[in-house]
């Protein structure tokens, strides 16, 4: 019988009465014992169990210490697997028949354990690269393998506080110096208060004033001093012992930074009426002492013997000093400066004539002296066929000022292949901070796609930067994963997986990501089932429901849901799920939409949708820019609020998305308000919703002002991005007034047609409802509200613009992705059209404007477009 999906999901993954499985296991006296075993044993106990069973059986005395034998099988891929890992469940190994066969033992245990879990996490067996034979696969392997140990072994000597930053890094913002808004609310005496807790149950806690050059270490002083007050201590306690904990989540203010400059801190002080919620605890509970402890450094191979050096013979007396004679010298004329100036302000994607090519490299050494970000345009000009000019190229490398790192992404794309200038590039981005990296795995992951050599910069940059801070190595193996289950990620994909894998997560698996996969793998599963048992009926919605609860509260999958860092956010920490909350969403595809309890006490649930059969990643690509463009506004002053929720693709077309709670749709709102399709013209629904959970007048000011500056944001972002299929279910405000968007299936003006019409037809959603609550009824035109509004999303569209060519190479290095709507360069001749590169600040500000009064002149067809949707959807 050939593999199917048919035989093994009626055995091991349906959920049904029977809860137990008749195992053939051969033993290796050749006697095969019948055994009956429950689904989610654990090897280790099927073994104990079988061990038990054979003593009845002949042969007995023949057999050795149960110790030295290994279960066997043949899994889902039609191959033979050692399970080595005898903790795993039979209904998780899930072999292809229930056979087991009982072997000696080979080889290094703890070796072979290793090897089983990487192959789990990776999704393929490592015997695949091992059977390529391919020599620079071996060789990269092995020098990345030692490369990492090298980097483990190096961590575990460092100090107590270092070695905490690596399992919780500190979330801090880039710089130091503080926006004017920001600097304000540090001198307010009414918003610069942290509330400090003495206890998980927060009974007891105190309010401390902090200032924006003030340390953790002096508010933990100040926080010990009120404790022993307040518990009537004798004894004074070291300050040394203690560490501030954030509340909800596992991140704590270690290091040497002012609290202004922690995330957590600036933006909750940034907010009115918000203060910082904190934790006092000892550090011991950190666990960083039994973290490094489970910490397993495999046996290396013995490195290859040293290259002999090379016997050279100089032609010249290197020691003395080198004259040159100068024969000509030229100085960039203005005329022609303003010419260059202008070549190399040019977004990425515009091409160089031959008269640009040859003004670029003729004043190459005087761009390199004046104009250092105009490398890209100079490294175009390079005719990559010409050894002579490849060599001069290579020369003025070595001397060229580094750019800024997020001018140096553009340097990894596919159209510098020449290793120096990814060299270089790589060498640039050493000079991110760890929460300015952390925003750009996603594009470099997909930049290893281009690399020549396996062995390359930037796989060794990632590596020892997913070594050194655990967050990054998070995200670096989620995205590493997705892409290399795309088939056209085959080679660097595979290969840096399994390293990276190979030494940041299976070591510390207990902590990290181990579970995560197979917390995944189960809810795969749950998801299977739930789409199987059809869609029609209310009663057979009950009993899948009943169904689903009831896989869920199965053992194994108990386990496999419990006590894990959320794939999202890893500073989450999942404790439980509250099963009586869970569910499965209408929609096509049957989304789970799970509810899970926060592993801190003082933490609010933590909700995530996970879907099976929708492809995350153009959601995923969309929020990540939503994000950066946030950092920019908030580096800027200009806090937009903005809700720029996770996505995660962790497969083919598998993944998570964090759930906005307090929030509801336009539509929702609209049909509290009148009967569709007519709701989606009544302009008060919004502001009334929002009065009715904001009671008092200074709430409702708060809402208001979170509703306009969060719709100014995505105004600007959904423009600017081309989001497409902008209906009034795509589109949820918060209770508090935060308006944001969800679903992008559709971006970079792809919008949608029928019959050939195109039904999104106004730059962005700015209807008058929104309008309404902006002005609070008032007339737009005499409205101070709407024109700080206005100004807000001019402020907003002008930062964007100045930081544009960040956003086009972005895009640009996920063209090998294989998303629909982003295959081409002429894809992003839409975000090029947006910011209008060719024209001036002034000019692109007139042409934005003529936008935003299109938006609101047209904002009827919008509501008409609400309409419609409403009335296709009226019995959902």
């Amino acid at each position: 019988m050939p593999p199917g999906a048919s035989y093994t999901f009626d055995i091991w993954t349906q959920e049904s009465l029977q809860s137990r499985v008749m195992v053939d296991c051969l033993l290796p006296t050749g006697v095969l014992v019948q055994l009956e075993c429950e689904k989610d044993a654990t090897l280790d106990q099927i073994k104990k169990d079988l061990w038990r069973e054979a003593k009845t059986y002949p042969l007995f005395s023949r057999l050795a210490d149960m110790r030295s034998y290994v279960f066997m099988c043949i899994n889902q891929t039609a191959e033979l697997e050692e399970l080595v890992d005898e903790k795993r469940r039979l209904c998780d190994v899930k072999p292809f028949r229930p056979v087991l066969k009982l072997a000696n033992k080979e080889g290094n245990r703890k070796e072979q354990i290793l090897n089983s879990q990487i192959s789990v996490l990776i999704g393929k067996g490592l015997h695949e690269f091992e059977t390529m034979k391919n020599q620079e696969v071996n060789d990269f392997r092995d020098n990345m393998r030692r490369f990492a140990e090298n980097l483990a072994i190096e961590r575990s000597t460092k100090t107590w506080e270092e070695r905490a930053m690596y399992i919780y890094p500190p979330e801090l913002e880039p710089s130091i110096e503080l926006p004017e808004h920001i600097h304000k609310a540090f001198n307010d005496n009414t918003s610069n208060v942290v509330n400090v807790k003495f206890d998980e149950t927060g009974v007891r806690h105190s309010k401390f004033q902090i200032t924006c050059t003030m340390y953790p270490m002096v508010l933990v002083k100040l926080a010990l001093r009120k404790k022993k007050i307040m518990f009537k201590l004798e004894m004074e306690e070291d300050p040394q012992d203690y560490v501030l904990k954030v509340c909800g989540k596992a991140e704590y203010l270690l290091g040497d930074s002012p609290l202004s400059q922690y995330k957590s801190i600036r933006r909750t002080i940034a907010k009115k009426g918000a203060h910082p919620e904190l934790l006092l605890v000892h550090r011991k509970t950190l666990g960083v002492e039994d973290y490094f402890a489970h910490v397993i450094v495999p046996n290396s191979r013995p490195a290859p013997p040293p290259v002999p050096p090379k016997r050279t013979q100089l032609l010249w007396n290197v020691q003395e000093k080198l004259r040159l004679k100068i024969i000509s010298a030229f100085n960039v004329y203005p005329d022609t400066f303003k010419k260059l100036e202008a070549i190399v302000d040019r977004d990425p994607l515009v091409p160089l004539d031959d008269q640009d090519t040859t003004l670029v490299w003729k004043y190459r050494i005087d761009c390199r002296n004046l104009l250092p970000h105009s490398l890209p345009k100079v490294l175009k000009c390079v005719d990559w066929k010409n050894s002579k000019e490849v060599a001069q190229m290579q020369a003025l490398l070595q001397i060229w000022p580094k750019l800024q790192p997020d001018q140096a992404l553009e340097l990894l794309d596919y159209q510098y292949a020449d290793n120096s200038v990814r060299s270089f590039a790589v060498g640039c981005l050493a000079d991110f901070s760890d929460d300015e990296l952390v925003q750009y795995p996603l594009q470099l992951v997909q930049a290893l796609k281009y690399e020549s050599y396996l062995d390359c910069d930037l796989a060794r940059f990632l590596l020892k930067k997913a070594i050194e801070n655990q967050t990054i190595g998070h995200y670096l193996f989620w995205h590493l994963r997705d892409a290399a289950s795309n088939t056209d990620f085959t080679r660097e994909g595979g290969h840096c997986t399994g390293t990276l894998t190979f030494k940041t997560i299976i070591p510390l698996k207990r902590i990290f990501v181990c579970y995560q996969v197979e917390s995944l793998q189960k809810l795969k599963s749950v998801n299977e089932m739930v789409k199987s048992c059809g869609a029609k009926g209310k009663e057979v919605l009950d009993k899948t429901k009943d169904r689903m609860l009831g896989c869920l509260k199965q053992n194994s999958y108990t386990d496999a849901l419990s006590n894990l860092p959320c794939p999202l956010t890893p500073s989450f920490k999942l404790r439980q799920l509250k099963l009586p909350k869970c569910k499965f969403m209408k929609s096509k595809m049957r989304p789970l939409w799970l509810v899970f309890e926060n592993e801190d006490q003082i933490g609010r649930d933590i909700y995530v949708i996970f879907k099976h059969g929708d492809d995350l990643r153009q959601d995923m690509l969309t929020l990540q820019m939503f994000q950066i463009m946030d950092n920019i506004w908030q580096a800027e002053g200009l806090d937009l609020r903005m809700v720029p929720y996770r996505a995660l693709s962790t497969g083919d077309k598998v993944g998570l998305i964090e759930v906005v709670t307090e929030a509801e749709t336009i539509a929702k709102i609209q049909k509290t308000r009148g009967s569709s399709p007519t709701a989606a013209f009544n302009k008060e629904a919004i502001f009334q919703w929002l009065k009715q959970h904001n009671q008092t007048p200074e709430s409702l000011d708060k809402a208001v002002e979170e509703f306009t500056l969060s719709c100014a944001g995505y105004c600007v972002a959904t423009y600017v991005l081309g989001i497409g299929d902008r209906h009034n279910d795509n589109i949820m405000v918060k209770k508090t007034g935060q308006l944001f968007h969800i679903d992008f299936g559709h971006i970079l003006g792809n919008f949608k047609e029928k019959f050939g019409i195109q039904r999104e037809r106004v730059p962005f959603v700015l209807t008058h409802d929104f309008v309404h609550v902006i002005t609070r009824g008032k007339n737009t035109g005499s409205s101070e509200e709407f024109d700080n509004f206005r100004s807000k999303c001019e402020q907003a569209y002008l930062m964007f613009r100045r930081k544009g060519n960040l956003f086009i190479n972005l895009f640009a290095m996920m063209l090998s992705t294989g998303l629909p709507e982003l295959t081409r360069l002429t894809d992003i001749d839409y975000l090029r059209e947006t910011l209008q590169f060719q024209l001036t600040e002034e000019e692109a500000l007139k042409h934005f404007r003529g936008k935003f009064d299109d938006a609101l002149k047209n904002s009827w067809k919008t509501s008409l477009n609400w309409a419609a949707h409403l009335f296709a959807h009226a019995k959902d």
